[in-house]
């Protein structure tokens, strides 16, 4: 297992087999982190991203950048509506 880190960027683990007496040339792509910031009116909105929990609104995570995110949020349940 090679695991490569540098500052400021996510790490990341690879799994590797070296034979013996033998060099291995590796390019590893790092990801920058930034931050997803999820609020909502009336706070208190459960907040998930790609259907991992994220916290409860107002919440600020960090995450990798990348184009598309599944993000999605539940109702507080203070404000759902009650059957009759």
């Amino acid at each position: 297992m090679l695991i490569v880190k540098a500052t400021g960027y996510f790490g990341k683990k690879i799994s590797v087999e070296i034979p013996g007496d033998s060099t291995l040339t590796l390019n590893v792509a790092l990801v920058l982190p930034s931050h997803l910031v999820v609020v909502s009116e009336p706070a208190g909105a459960s907040a998930f991203l790609d259907d991992k929990e994220l916290g409860v609104t107002p919440c600020d995570n960090p995450v990798s950048s990348r184009a598309n995110i599944l993000l999605r949020w539940t109702k507080p349940a203070l404000y759902r509506r009650k059957s009759a």
